[in-house]
C-alpha cells in the first residue's frame, strides 16, 4: 500500500506495536477496498451484457413477429390457391356430370349445381357438384367431392358432410370424390373406410361428351 510523506512521519511518531496494527488496517482496508472496485465493475460489465441481450431479443421478437405475418400470408395465398384450384375443377367437371353419372350410376339427371345446402339451425355446406335425378322412379341425389390432390382428410370430411346431408334431402344419396391424382395411401385408406365413395380422377370424368344441363 502506497503511503504518503505526511503519514508517513505521522506513523514514525507511533508506538511501533501500534504502528504494525495501523499498517496492518490499512492493508485490510485497501484489500477491501479491491474486491468492492472489482465488484462494481463485474456489475456494470453484467449490465451491459443483459442490456444487449435485452435489444437482441426486441431483434428476435420483431423477426418472429415477421415471420409470423409472413407464414399467415403464405398460408392465406395457399388456401386462396388451393380454393382456385377446386372451383376450377368443379367448373371443369360440370358440363360432363349428366354423360358420367347416365353410365356409372344409371341415374338421369334433372338438375347439376354447386350450391349451399342450409340446415335448420342456419349453418350450411358447400356442395362442390350437386346433382339430382332419378332411377327406377326413386328420387337419387349424386353428391360430388372436388379437391386437386384429395387426402385422408378430405374423405373423412366429405363422409361427415354427406351425413349431415341425409337428414335434409330427401332421398337417396349416392356419392364421388373426384381429383387430378391420389397417392397409394389414400386409395387404400379410401377402399378401406368409405368403398361406398366412388373415386375418379380428372380425365376420367372429362372423357364423357360434354352437355349443357339446365341449373336453376
Amino acid at each position: 500500500m502506497e503511503l504518503s510523506t505526511q503519514l508517513i512521519r505521522k506513523l514514525q511518531a507511533v508506538d511501533p506495536a501500534m504502528r504494525d496494527i495501523l499498517l496492518a488496517f490499512a492493508d485490510e482496508v485497501e484489500e477491501k477496498t479491491k474486491i468492492i472496485t472489482v465488484g462494481r465493475n463485474d456489475f456494470n460489465e453484467l449490465k451491459a451484457v443483459v442490456k444487449r441481450i435485452a435489444e437482441a431479443q426486441e431483434r428476435t421478437e420483431r423477426s418472429l413477429n415477421d415471420l409470423i405475418k409472413d407464414h399467415k400470408s403464405v398460408k392465406k395465398q395457399l388456401g386462396d390457391l388451393s380454393m382456385d384450384v377446386g372451383y376450377g375443377i368443379e367448373d371443369r367437371m360440370i358440363p360432363h356430370l349428366p354423360a358420367l353419372v347416365k353410365k356409372e350410376f344409371g341415374v338421369a339427371l334433372t338438375r347439376v349445381d354447386r350450391r349451399n345446402v342450409i340446415y335448420p339451425n342456419g349453418k350450411y355446406d358447400e356442395v362442390d357438384l350437386y346433382c339430382e335425378g332419378s332411377r327406377d322412379g326413386q328420387d337419387i341425389f349424386i353428391i360430388g367431392e372436388a379437391k386437386a390432390q384429395p387426402g385422408k382428410k378430405d374423405f373423412d370430411d366429405f363422409t361427415k358432410k354427406l351425413g349431415r346431408l341425409q337428414d335434409v334431402l330427401r332421398g337417396a344419396i349416392e356419392s364421388f370424390m373426384v381429383g387430378y391424382q391420389y397417392t397409394p395411401a389414400v386409395e387404400a385408406y379410401a377402399d378401406a373406410r368409405y368403398p361406398q365413395i366412388r373415386r375418379f380422377r380428372t380425365f376420367e370424368i372429362t372423357s364423357y361428351q360434354a352437355a349443357s344441363p339446365k341449373t336453376p
